[in-house]
């Protein structure tokens, strides 16, 4: 039998946490989808690096994201946002937490962002093909949903790369360092807008940090991890969205699979499902020294097809934590580092 493993990306966090209210949109849903050309493909803000879209273009997180805010009318119903800037910003930040950067790769002769415009709106960084492009401003008196924060155009055709990076920087009018990522119009495809092309491998719903490259011992290099904080993202007043859980979803062809994390000192738990289906006890990653390349949960032996695993971070840990939650916020961690997977 032979295993394949598939590293995520991830970040971690030490003990700070996002400040209620800060990611938080205070007006309404505002303007409707732009129209999109005959020549251009839409990307949503959740395609995988592991499956081809048309335009093979693909998208990576690398620091703090909220991936799956719903409240407001979004291209393919979600946004991907952050606040999380340098350590040495005014924005929350820890130094060893990379700033959020979300870097699209595609083919084609052109691209924009879509985004917000907001109260909230903070400064972003554009980065083409490595070279810097100067920043963005997201600010604005009122919202603006699905607007188009930059457009390049006049590329050779063939493959580039586009990353948006928050600074931690704002507008002096601003209330906030909020960054939106909604979707991509890529130029010089043939095609409509489209939504996503299929099932990514990983869909990270919730908060989590990404691109965590501080523990050399981690499979593939970096980790991915979640304390489940109570602020999801950007939410309406009140607080956060009824019905959203933080998960990661493993969609995988074969016969069994195991999820590869850590324990350490700061280790929650988690529940797993298989299929949709709980599958009890909940499991626990506390552990009084850190941990690499722990095989967390293994499936049993499943009939040869299309799965999922589902890693829902609860907020909570176990009995044997002796982890306090009132000095060090992120003792509820679990961290998803690869999975192997049977034929």
């Amino acid at each position: 039998m032979k295993d394949v493993r598939l590293a995520s990306q991830t970040e971690k966090e030490r003990t700070l946490r996002w400040r209620r209210g800060l990611m938080c949109f205070v007006l309404a849903v505002g303007a409707a989808a732009p129209v999109v050309t005959h020549a251009q493909v839409r990307v949503e803000e959740t395609a995988s690096t592991s499956v081809n879209f048309t335009g093979t273009a693909s998208i990576t997180y690398v620091g703090k994201w909220h991936q799956t805010e719903i409240v407001r009318n979004w291209s393919g119903g979600t946004a991907a946002a952050s606040i999380w800037g340098p350590a040495d910003s005014a924005s929350p930040s820890d130094p060893n937490v990379p700033p959020a950067r979300v870097t699209l790769s595609f083919n084609g002769t052109g691209v924009s962002w879509i985004g917000a415009r907001a109260p909230l709106g903070g400064i972003a960084r554009i980065i083409l093909d490595g070279g810097n492009l100067g920043n963005v401003d997201t600010y604005a008196p009122q919202e603006e949903i699905q607007a188009v924060l930059e457009t390049i155009s006049g590329l050779p055709a063939g493959a580039h790369t586009l990353a948006i990076e928050v600074t931690g920087t704002k507008n002096a009018a601003s209330s906030g360092y909020v960054v939106v990522v909604d979707a991509f119009d890529i130029q010089g495809t043939p095609g409509g807008r489209i939504q996503e092309a299929g099932p990514a491998a990983i869909t990270y719903y919730g908060t989590w940090i990404q691109g965590d490259a501080t523990r050399p011992g981690a499979s593939g290099g970096t980790l991915t991890y979640s304390y489940a904080e109570l602020d999801p993202g950007i939410v309406q007043v009140g607080g956060p969205v009824s019905g959203v859980t933080t998960r990661a979803v493993f969609t995988f062809s074969g016969t069994r699979v195991t999820w590869i994390g850590a324990k350490s000192p700061l280790g929650g738990t988690a529940n797993v499902y298989v299929d949709g289906v709980l599958v009890p006890p909940e499991v626990d990653s506390f552990a009084s020294t850190e941990q690499l390349q722990v095989p967390i949960f293994t499936s049993a032996v499943l009939p040869a097809g299309i799965h999922t695993l589902a890693i829902e971070v609860k907020g909570a840990k176990s009995a044997a934590s002796t982890c306090d939650p009132a000095t060090a916020v992120s003792c509820f961690s679990v961290a998803v580092d690869a999975f192997e997977v049977t034929p």
